[in-house]
């Protein structure tokens, strides 16, 4: 009965009649295939100039409607950073509105998702967690907290908000306040895609993954794949797509660097490949 109520609710707000009430949507820790009646329509609506806030389980919504995913960016893909954790975060635009509230280095409490379905090039990352301060360690860019346009509209997105206590926090409460501020255009910030801040941000977690396994100097590796980033961001950026392929690759046997090749994981292997890539 009650799925029927929730239909019929969805059918009358997301309408073309009823999205003409409002001058945005907040998608609050939303979660699985909402019965939203047309995802492409509802896309378009936000591009007419309107605002798009989602919290959290926002990128673990509709995942099977390419209109909705394509629009956030993000499909949830796991969360190897538990609710039980507390992580290390870099704040990329401490003036930003939208964090201006958290330092330019961070620690939080709170569930992290890595995903699918995100394109770097699409957004302008505000918020990143900090792989050489975290655990656990990969080799691949985590963001955060994004902004886009769509459109005329504007989109925010933060995946702080699993915690109880994260809704508690006042800087939480000001940073949710700030993100629907902008989305409404009630205040100014930049929302340009900056696709080299996740290269540079996949390439320091490529550096200090790989290099602890490799028993690599984490330090030079860093600062060298910084250096050929800065000469070729093209090459960072297919350096970090090449290392975002390291989350779907089978573990195989062998974890170990020192084992022989044939019994190497695939994950290993592309490891090895990378590294090689920044040191010649």
């Amino acid at each position: 009965m009650w799925q029927a109520k929730v239909k019929e609710l969805f059918r009358d707000k997301f309408s073309e009649t009823g999205l003409s009430q409002y001058d945005g949507v907040i998608f609050c820790n939303t979660t699985g295939e909402l019965p939203l009646p047309d995802g492409r329509a509802f896309v378009n609506w936000i591009g007419q100039g309107k605002a798009f806030v989602g919290m959290h389980a926002a990128t673990d919504t509709l995942k099977g409607m390419p209109p909705y995913f394509e629009m956030i960016n993000g499909s949830f893909a796991g969360h190897p950073w538990g609710a039980g954790g507390t992580y290390n975060f870099v704040n990329h635009e401490p003036t930003h509105p939208i964090v201006s509230m958290f330092e330019p280095e961070f620690q939080w409490k709170d569930e992290i998702y890595q995903y699918d379905n995100f394109n770097p090039a699409s957004v302008h990352v505000l918020i990143s967690l900090d792989m050489a301060k975290s655990k656990p360690q990969f080799p691949y860019h985590v963001p955060v907290t994004w902004v886009r346009n769509v459109g005329a509209g504007r989109l925010f997105y933060t995946s702080l908000g699993h915690n109880p206590e994260t809704w508690k926090s006042e800087i939480y409460q000001k940073h949710i306040v700030a993100g629907i501020r902008w989305s409404l255009k009630m205040a100014e910030g930049p929302a340009n895609p900056n696709p080299a801040v996740s290269a540079e941000q996949a390439l320091r977690s490529l550096a200090v993954a790989a290099g602890t396994l490799l028993k690599k100097d984490v330090a030079e590796l860093t600062n060298k794949s910084l250096a050929k980033a800065k000469a070729s961001p093209d090459w960072a950026m297919k350096i970090a797509a090449e290392a975002d392929t390291y989350r779907k690759l089978p573990d195989g046997k062998g974890s170990n660097a020192d084992q022989p090749n044939d019994s190497e994981s695939e994950k290993m292997k592309l490891l090895k490949k990378l590294v090689l890539e920044i040191e010649k």
